[in-house]
């Protein structure tokens, strides 16, 4: 692995975006999903729906941040937005109290 140039470092967004020159890209998107891996088995206690639920939820918001930034491709984040709007959808039909 090459040493990081800090030479071309002239702004903060540039300084954000060294870890993703040195990854290929992945470093953002890796740690966003790392973020929802740690912060769902931290909520598990409230049950699995739950924990995903909001997981998920606070990497959209982040995820959105990261996007904006120019930091991680729309790509993860629409993945993540899929995989949320299918466990909404399954809560919704796995409900015992629907009439």
């Amino acid at each position: 692995m090459a040493p990081i140039n800090f030479s071309n470092v002239t702004t903060a967004a540039d300084y954000l975006n060294l870890p993703n020159n040195s990854t290929g890209g992945w470093f953002w998107a890796g740690m966003l999903f790392m973020l929802v891996i740690v912060s769902m088995i931290s909520m598990i206690g409230f049950g699995i729906e739950v924990a995903l639920l909001v997981s998920l939820f606070l990497g959209i918001i982040l995820g959105t941040f990261l996007v904006y930034a120019g930091l991680m491709s729309m790509t993860w984040l629409g993945a993540m937005i899929a995989a949320e709007l299918a466990l909404i959808i399954y809560v919704i039909v796995m409900n015992p109290r629907n009439n």
